[in-house]
């Protein structure tokens, strides 16, 4: 009850319907691996064998390699505590980019828009892969049983859809997300 909204790159997935209330999805994203560029990384498979990964507490990037590692370290086994700098597992997803810079990690698993971003601002990295390897969509969430922000949100996501989207995409994504063409088709629950 400390906000009422909350609005980052936020996965709308089961788990997390159970504890809040979403609007329609804003956004088409998945899981990417991002990696130094000469790394010989190719993306979440068999290249990760070995190499420590690093993703962020609770995130459906942690509940990936969580499922189908590929013989990636992710866990940290002598773990000692909050403050320990071997932890490959971190609170903050920016965390990881900075334990990959330091060389701490091999590769970061996280969400592709946030890896693009840090791949633009970092040019010594790069998503590794085609594409993402999981289909998910961002949305804002709320507390459960405020249905009444829940529908200003999603009347506020209709306009938005209709130009500033597509504006933001062709200046900021376009390039660095090739095959997300636009926001996904809102989609509402028959009560």
């Amino acid at each position: 009850g400390t906000v009422d909204l909350v609005v980052r790159t936020m996965t709308i997935n089961c788990a997390r319907i159970k504890q809040v209330a979403f609007s329609t999805a804003y956004f088409q994203t998945g899981q990417q691996v991002l990696a130094p560029r000469q790394s010989a990384i190719t993306g979440f498979d068999g290249s990760l064998k070995g190499r420590r990964v690093c993703s962020a507490e609770g995130s459906t990037a942690y509940d990936a390699l969580e499922k189908d590692p590929h013989g990636a370290v992710f866990e940290d086994e002598d773990d000692e505590g909050p403050g320990d700098r071997d932890r490959l597992t971190v609170p903050n997803q920016l965390d990881c980019l900075v334990r990959l810079q330091l060389g701490e990690v091999d590769a970061v698993v996280t969400d592709a828009a946030l890896a693009a971003g840090q791949a633009a601002q970092d040019p010594s990295v790069e998503l590794k892969g085609d594409r993402p390897f999981t289909t998910e969509y961002y949305g804002v969430a709320a507390r459960l049983g405020r249905d009444d922000l829940v529908r200003r949100v999603n009347k506020v996501l209709e306009e938005y859809r209709t130009g500033p989207w597509m504006q933001a995409y062709a200046k900021w994504l376009k390039k660095d997300l090739p095959g997300i063409p636009g926001p996904p088709a809102p989609k509402y629950l028959d009560n």
